[in-house]
């Protein structure tokens, strides 16, 4: 009878145990996070056309060290914009990933079908991107296909909704289908390149929809078609992203030459009327840049 009785008390404390963990974890996942807003709205305001300031953007993908705290090390160097991709891995659960593809291999496998919480595999879910970067940066989320419904309930979750950037390729009737008023909530930059169909009317349509936060425009289009598009959208009051990494992004104007040159690059861009300039050299960059007042 005691037995019997010490088994039943044994397994009531079990169930109690049990549901007050099911319980804290629903707490946890249902839990709204608050961002830095001050911090942020100084983000948002450090493009004053005044000052001529010029952002710096770099990608996740060009950083040496994938982990939970590369985008913390690019926070301490001054970058104001990391532009990271996400894909669903085997969890359903958003992850960054550095690779183009399928993601980088770790010790145990791609990260696609990785675990979320594997202790073994340095995975960092786009929630715990945006809780850790505390209003200290803009993300940018580039190459992103799937639902944007997901994305932005973790950036109202995290308070960071204001924080985000999405790139997008398409023109602007895809787009309207495939994010529905999405756009309304969460800045967006439409890239225009070569491959880019009707280029005038594509970013006439996205100024006139859109209002969008950037234009990344990219410089292997014909000199004309390109001046024309600089000119579109700097007489909007719309900012001009640049990148300035691959040989065929910026004509002749790339980051793989010597130190002078690079720099020579950077002058012809800003002359171009770029104001953010994504780069794999953020820490010259950032030099050059306050060397000539045009960042803080």
């Amino acid at each position: 009878m005691k037995t019997k009785l010490l088994l039943i008390f044994t397994l009531t404390c079990s169930l109690f145990l049990i549901c007050g963990l099911i319980t804290e974890s629903a707490v946890r996942s249902n839990t709204t996070y608050h961002c830095n807003d001050d911090q942020v709205t100084h983000l948002l305001k450090r493009i004053n056309k005044d000052k001529g300031t010029i952002l710096i953007a770099v990608s996740y993908q060009d950083l040496l060290v994938y982990s939970k705290t590369s985008i913390n090390k690019v926070i301490d160097q001054g970058v104001d914009i990391v532009e990271i991709e996400i894909k669903l891995n085997k969890d359903s659960v958003l992850v960054l990933t550095p690779s183009k593809e399928n993601g980088p291999v770790y010790k145990h496998g791609k990260i696609f079908d990785l675990k979320t919480n594997s202790a073994e595999n340095d995975i960092q879910t786009l929630e715990e991107c945006m809780l850790g970067i505390d209003g200290n940066i803009l993300v940018c989320i580039n190459n992103y296909n799937g639902d944007l419904d997901i994305v932005e309930r973790i950036l109202n979750k995290t308070g960071t909704i204001n924080q985000v950037i999405i790139k997008v390729q398409e023109d602007i009737d895809h787009v309207s289908d495939r994010y529905g008023t999405v756009l309304d909530r969460i800045k967006c930059v439409p890239v225009v390149n070569a491959k880019t169909p009707y280029v005038k009317g594509f970013v006439d349509d996205f100024l006139i929809e859109f209002n969008p936060y950037a234009f990344e425009v990219s410089f292997n289009l014909e000199d004309s078609l390109k001046l024309d598009i600089i000119s579109m959208v700097k007489e909007r009051g719309c900012n001009l992203w640049v990148e300035s990494l691959y040989h065929n992004m910026n004509s002749q104007n790339n980051n793989g030459r010597n130190i002078n040159d690079i720099m020579k690059d950077w002058d012809w861009l800003i002359e171009q009327g770029a104001n953010i300039i994504q780069t794999d050299r953020p820490e010259l960059l950032l030099e050059y840049l306050r060397e000539k007042g045009l960042h803080d």
